[in-house]
């Protein structure tokens, strides 16, 4: 059969973020004809996908695998848009084109764990648009715990009711995302680039969420598929008030907080990530420890102040000065609203803001009360 190198190039895209590590099939490609077209499929252990080459008539029948990282090189020599013949025979799969030929070993194809019957029992829960999810995705992200040994139900991203959760109890996430209220797809931290790697291949189309008891699958309008596993915890019950109102709402131009936070952090201790918040009127002042061990203040104008009925005020307070920039990271708006409310002997300050139809929610908790 005769292969565009491109075209194969283009559905290694997909499928090169599932290929494993290991000394066995998960290292390699495995091709199959199916209704005519050749596909190309992989597995992590975890992580699966598979896309189909386009252009490709393979014989009727036709299943083979080529070690992955030999396969890239050798597309990688060949260059862009050059006619290969591909041919099987028994274990070994020949390659020519115009560098000449090679002969790659081939595993039997009937150890690659294929998912067939559990995507064919999946229920599609949502269609929506990859680029949403990919933005959504992207902020969960940045809040994320990642160490399982101590709590591996927070080790994950997870969809309850349209909402994404996300913590790293520093900081907990949430995006509400219209068209997703009957998904519950959840995602394990270390798949997560996985994904977002597979909603880059789609950008701009709408992708299909299918889900079972035992895995997840996201299909582009071609058909091409990325899955994994079902993550055996779930994250825990939240209860959230979008509605709330916090104590003091501060209105402050995006550009001017992100440049105070950067002007402080270039004279701030290495090892003082606080910033420090004191409002006096509509003055925000802002301060972290120099590195000469003094305070290296900064003051910024507040558009608006507003302050809930019956509410005392909120006392200073500090942050990690990492987490501001996160919150923010795809705000597009000049300002932001920052939700300051003092609970107990702590406290939060909070940014909700809206991206399209998806509402994004992100609380960072106070590290203590000055």
């Amino acid at each position: 059969m005769k292969v565009n190198s491109s075209d194969l190039e283009a559905a290694l895209k997909v499928t090169h973020v599932t290929v494993g590590s290991a000394s066995d099939i998960s290292s390699h490609y495995t091709f199959r004809e199916r209704g005519g077209r050749l596909e190309v499929l992989s597995y992590d252990g975890r992580t699966f996908s598979s896309c189909l080459v386009p252009n490709v008539t393979p014989d009727d029948g036709a299943t083979f695998t080529v070690e992955a990282r030999r396969i890239h090189m050798m597309l990688e020599s060949v260059g862009a848009n050059q006619s290969l013949e591909v041919s099987v025979a028994d274990s070994e799969v020949v390659v020519k084109g115009p560098r000449g030929k090679v002969t790659f070993s081939s595993l039997d194809p009937a150890m690659f764990p294929y998912w067939d019957d559990v995507l064919s029992g999946a229920k599609t829960t949502a269609t929506i648009q990859a680029d949403r999810l990919s933005a959504a995705f992207n902020h969960a992200k940045q809040f994320i715990y990642d160490q399982e040994g101590k709590a591996p139900h927070l080790c994950l991203a997870e969809f309850r009711k349209g909402v994404l959760h996300s913590t790293d109890q520093m900081a907990v996430s949430l995006v509400r995302v219209p068209g997703m209220e009957e998904s519950g797809l959840r995602v394990y931290v270390k798949d997560l680039g996985n994904l977002l790697s597979f909603l880059g291949t789609a950008k701009g189309t709408d992708v299909e969420v299918l889900e079972t008891d035992r895995a997840f699958f996201l299909r582009r309008p071609d058909g091409a598929v990325f899955g994994e596993t079902l993550y055996n915890h779930s994250f825990p019950p939240v209860n959230v008030d979008w509605d709330l109102v916090d104590d003091e709402t501060w209105e402050v131009p995006q550009e001017d907080l992100l440049a105070a936070i950067k002007f402080l952090q270039s004279g701030a201790k290495l090892d003082e990530p606080r910033v420090r918040f004191h409002r006096e009127g509509e003055s925000l002042t802002l301060s972290m420890v120099s590195v000469s061990g003094k305070p290296l203040p900064l003051t910024l104008t507040l558009t608006s102040v507003v302050q809930k009925d019956g509410a005392k005020g909120v006392p200073d307070f500090s942050v990690t000065d990492v987490y501001l920039g996160k919150m923010l990271n795809g705000n597009v708006n000049p300002k932001i609203k920052l939700g300051v409310t003092k609970k107990s002997a702590g406290g939060w300050v909070r940014i909700m803001d809206d991206r399209g139809p998806d509402t994004y929610l992100t609380t960072l908790a106070w590290l203590k009360t000055a």
